[in-house]
Parts: C-alpha cells; structure tokens; sequence
C-alpha cells in the first residue's frame, strides 16, 4: 500500500484500466480453474 498526501493519478489509472474491463484477470481466471477445480464459462451479456 502507497499513502500519498493527495490523489495521484499514477496510481489511480491502473485501477481505473481493470474497472472497465469487465472479465476477471489472467491468473485469477488460472487460479480457479487450476487451483480451485472450478470450470469457467464467459457469457456474452
């Protein structure tokens, strides 16, 4: 964790890029389907 005295937006953008993408990320999606056995679909919607 990164405590700034005010917003930085250096650090707020790549939140703000994984906001508007809508599927889980790579090694989340590998976790559960490796990991925990859990089969994965994507649904368009």
């Amino acid at each position: 964790m990164l405590l700034t005295g005010q917003p930085d937006s250096r650090y707020l953008e790549p939140f703000r890029e994984q906001a508007r993408d809508p599927w889980l990320p790579g090694f989340v999606e590998n976790y559960i389907r490796d990991v925990l056995g859990v089969s994965l679909e994507r649904k368009e919607g």
